[in-house]
């Protein structure tokens, strides 16, 4: 009667059921979409990261390889060039002038290094340092050709532009990584060294004679040319991060650090210091180690594979320096390279002429406290702009024409030391006595910074 009366019937149970699991379900599917959209977000976000990481890693290796062209070119040059040198007229005593003029080619080109990464990025540098490198190429090829000396020594000028600019592969590796992988990333790049040892100086001896008795050495300064044409196609597939301008605040307005202040502070010169003096001590026994063995008698493989080994010993410390440096701290570290380099020359000091054995020693001792030493300067010196990264390409100008200014004008007088102490064993004796002095002025420089460190871990 009622629902005659009315006229509306009420719904039946199993319908209101069957809405209330309709709706159940649409719930549970949005919350399932929802789901599956939040996961497929966080997929995509660790697929970029992965690719980007996996971009990076794949950057650092062309780094690595850019790097090791460069420094094939470094070990194939600076072992080769004092005996070019000779071979083609000139005096043993001047044969380190070669060296001497490639330094101080990597000096000076630091003075406007910066100024074109700023202007025209980091790629087209580094390719414009491997056509310098083609030019000293080049220029050595004419040199030997013509069995012109001082062409040698000119030749040696360019390729050490190249050098000055090549050696920056550091900071731009450090540029593609956080702070914290930084260290790492350095000595990774600089690790790729490792196969320049062996590769620059075989790759001079191997072709070295191609061209006939008449034009020996020839053949190397073509490598020479090759191996900056590998070079730049390497860097050249760089994904590079753009360059942050410098806002050099010259009086320190802003708040900030000017320029002039952080170049007059002991965090800035100390370790610019510290990497002249690795580059001096290692370096000035290195020019004149080939000619002081052939004086001696040795044969030029055994002169070879004892530089090759030293070569080897500059880089190989790469694959944990870094790690270290970031453990015991860059000082301690700076310590350690000391203790490496004066064990070196006290080695040098007991050669004789009948094994090469203790000259690769004592070259293995040199080699490895400059890598130690080199590469805590360059962690201690990215320090320095840490707070404004724009000052960043002044300051590494900066450092790298006191350093290998520093390094040319030493290494100059290493073959009239060479030649005063009567060439020979006696006369590489007198050449690590005179260097050793270089280890006070090292010492002076890391002792407090080894005390503050000391300090900090108590803290």
């Amino acid at each position: 009667m009622t629902e005659m009366a009315t006229g509306v019937a009420p719904p039946a149970p199993v319908e209101l059921v069957a809405k209330e699991a309709t709706i159940e379900i649409q719930d549970t599917v949005a919350v399932v979409d929802s789901s599956v959209e939040e996961n497929d977000v966080e997929k995509e976000i660790k697929l970029s990261a992965s690719s980007s990481n996996s971009k990076k890693s794949r950057d650092l290796l062309r780094l690595a390889f850019g790097y090791t062209c460069a420094f094939s070119c470094v070990t194939l040059a600076v072992g080769a060039m004092p005996l070019v040198f000779t071979s083609t007229g000139g005096s043993d005593s001047a044969s380190p002038l070669t060296l001497a003029f490639f330094f101080l080619g990597s000096s000076f080109i630091s003075l406007v290094t910066s100024k074109i990464f700023l202007k025209l990025g980091r790629r087209t540098g580094f390719i414009i340092g491997n056509s310098l490198g083609i030019l000293g190429g080049i220029l050595g090829a004419l040199a030997v050709y013509f069995q012109l000396p001082a062409l040698v020594v000119v030749a040696s000028f360019p390729l050490g532009m190249s050098n000055g600019i090549g050696l920056y592969i550091r900071y731009a590796a450090m540029e593609l990584v956080p702070e914290e992988e930084k260290a790492f990333a350095m000595t990774l790049v600089l690790s790729g060294g490792c196969a320049s040892a062996f590769l620059g100086p075989e790759s001079g001896e191997l072709t070295k004679d191609i061209f006939g008795d008449d034009y020996t050495y020839l053949g190397l300064y073509l490598c020479i040319v090759a191996f900056n044409i590998l070079g730049a196609l390497s860097v050249g597939f760089v994904s590079f991060p753009p360059m942050k301008q410098m806002e050099v605040d010259v009086e320190g307005g802003t708040g900030q650090k000017s320029a002039k202040e952080i170049l007059k502070e002991t965090p800035f010169v100390g370790p610019t210091l510290i990497a002249g003096l690795s580059w001096t001590l290692m370096l000035v026994p290195m020019s004149i180690a080939r000619v002081a063995m052939k004086e001696v008698g040795f044969a030029s493989r055994e002169s070879l594979l004892t530089l090759e080994l030293h070569f080897l010993s500059m880089y190989s410390p790469g694959f944990f320096s870094g790690r270290m440096i970031g453990h015991i701290g860059a000082y301690h570290s700076s310590a350690l390279s000391i203790f490496l380099l004066l064990s070196g020359m006290v080695i040098n000091l007991c050669v004789t002429d009948s094994t090469s054995a203790v000259w690769i020693i004592g070259l293995l001792f040199l080699g490895s406290g400059w890598n130690i030493g080199f590469s805590s300067a360059t962690v201690l010196l990215s320090k320095t702009y840490a707070e404004n990264p724009g000052y960043g390409p002044y300051v590494q100008a900066v450092n790298d024409f006191v350093m290998f200014g520093m390094t040319g004008c030493a290494v100059v007088s290493a073959g009239f030391i060479y030649t005063a102490g009567g060439e020979g064993i006696s006369g590489w004796q007198l050449l690590n006595v005179v260097v050793a002095v270089g280890l006070l002025p090292f010492l002076y420089l890391v002792v407090p910074g080894l005390m503050k460190e000391r300090q900090a871990k108590k803290q």
